[in-house]
């Protein structure tokens, strides 16, 4: 701080401290030189966010319009305006290391050390009646929560930020929350509710002729069918947005998940196909899709492993990894992280280096967000590597836990896929046991006649 405080300024300051502690009691309206300085922290907040999302974030959908700061007046009293914002920047710089910037990786620094800074100011923001800046902020921040694995927090300031755009009447934040509130939900296993928001989003986007943000909510309802796996429906969305848009970005995006349907249906050579499509659409128009190259080069390594190519695997997950590795620091893609990870895992596994393959593994649990996307997957893999390495003990402890996890996720197919591990292991220790799950999994497969899945049915029926 480069001048002195007065008493009043120095008492503002400290009750706006004071209100920025969770669960504190409603801010007075009446006390203006309180809410000038309240006023600073938010707007100070919200500019610094606005800059690190327009470096970390890729996603599409309806533009944001430019920060709209909180208008309390300056009564002609200068130093309280200038008192205000020497406040608010002490007051956000000793909130977490590092500074925004024009670079990704001080922009995704900047989020990491704040996340916990955000709802305190976002509910600062909701008392004092800043609705457009209190959803602004919401909106600008929610996918870093996301991808922190901070789920409550981007429930609870998707909640707020939703209510408070309801409250301002404007129509493009509410559907922009309700984008919001359903990643949050997606992530966070609630999949009905996160179909719920953008059942509600849709009709506003449509109504506003917004094209990328009806391709956006497209994009994110064919993300919910497919971890239901509901392959047909997935695919119909990803089509939905071929046809309403031919935006470089958007049909990248979209032939990328027709690959990755594909792949889940056990159609290897269209995957290829599309994912092929998809990296020559990037390259075409040079669209800066760091994250977007990542989890197609992914899906590719996958597929080639499927069909046994293990060289043409490798090299793909090479492609991955230096994509994951020039990130490393930008944890708006730690879900990606741990896919790449979690292949090198199964990789290793394929050419039989269970060491190799425990390293992977473990690495990406280092980066994996509080959210249970992959667990299961991580859990089974290591159960493997473990049992390939002989501990037969450990690796049933280890598929078992995969197991509870895969019922909490209540995916048939991939439980299926856990108990024919788990049988597998435990065959020769408890052969009743083992046909005991093989019979639970061929339960589990009875609604599925897609490829994985018959492959699957052989595979216990031959046992």
């Amino acid at each position: 701080m480069t001048f002195r405080f007065t008493a009043e300024q120095s008492d503002a300051a400290a009750r706006v401290r004071s209100a920025l502690v969770p669960g504190a009691v409603a801010v007075p309206s009446d006390d203006r030189l309180f809410l000038r300085f309240a006023a600073a922290v938010v707007n100070q907040l919200l500019v610094f966010a606005d800059a690190a999302w327009r470096c970390c974030g890729e996603m599409l959908g309806p533009t944001l319009p430019p920060p709209m700061l909180a208008g309390v007046a300056w009564p002609g009293d200068e130093m309280d305006a200038q008192a205000a914002v020497a406040f608010a920047s002490q007051w956000i710089g000793s909130s977490g290391d590092g500074t925004t910037g024009p670079d990704r990786g001080e922009a995704a620094l900047w989020f990491r050390t704040r996340l916990r800074v955000i709802p305190t100011v976002m509910a600062l923001a909701d008392q004092a009646g800043w609705d457009q800046q209190c959803w602004q902020l919401a909106a600008r921040c929610h996918e870093a929560l996301v991808a922190e694995g901070a789920l409550a927090e981007a429930s609870e300031t998707g909640a707020v930020g939703l209510a408070a755009a309801e409250r301002s009447g404007d129509v493009q934040g509410v559907a922009i929350m309700h984008l919001a509130c359903g990643a949050a939900a997606k992530m966070s296993g609630r999949l009905q509710e996160a179909m719920v928001h953008y059942d509600q989003a849709m009709p506003i986007l449509e109504q506003a002729g917004d094209i990328a943000g009806q391709a956006k909510v497209m994009l994110c309802r064919g993300a919910v069918h497919m971890v239901r796996r509901e392959l047909p429906a997935a695919r119909d969305c990803q089509l939905a947005v071929l046809q309403i848009t031919d935006a470089p970005r958007l049909t990248a995006l979209a032939t990328g998940n027709l690959g990755r349907i594909a792949l889940d249906s056990g159609e290897i050579s269209q995957a290829i196909h599309c994912g092929t499509a998809a990296l020559r659409i990037i390259d075409g128009a040079g669209l800066p899709a760091i994250r977007q190259v990542m989890e197609v080069h992914h899906d590719l390594a996958e597929a080639h492993l499927m069909l046994g190519e293990l060289p043409a695997a490798r090299e793909h997950l090479a492609a991955a990894r230096r994509a994951a590795e020039a990130t490393a620091q930008d944890l708006t893609f730690a879900s990606v992280h741990v896919a790449v990870y979690l292949t090198a895992g199964q990789l290793a596994l394929a050419e039989e280096d269970p060491q190799t393959a425990l390293r992977e593994f473990t690495r990406a649990l280092a980066v994996r967000s509080g959210s249970t996307f992959h667990l299961a997957d991580l859990l089974e893999g290591i159960g493997r590597a473990i049992l390939a390495c002989g501990d037969r003990i450990g690796a049933l402890a280890v598929l078992t836990a995969a197991l509870v996890q895969r019922r909490a996720d209540r995916l048939d197919l991939n439980t299926a896929g856990t108990l024919a591990h788990l049988a597998a292991a435990c065959q020769d220790s408890d052969s009743e046991q083992a046909a005991t799950l093989r019979a639970e999994a061929l339960a589990q497969l009875k609604p599925f006649s897609d490829r994985p899945a018959v492959r699957l049915r052989e595979m216990l029926t031959a046992c």
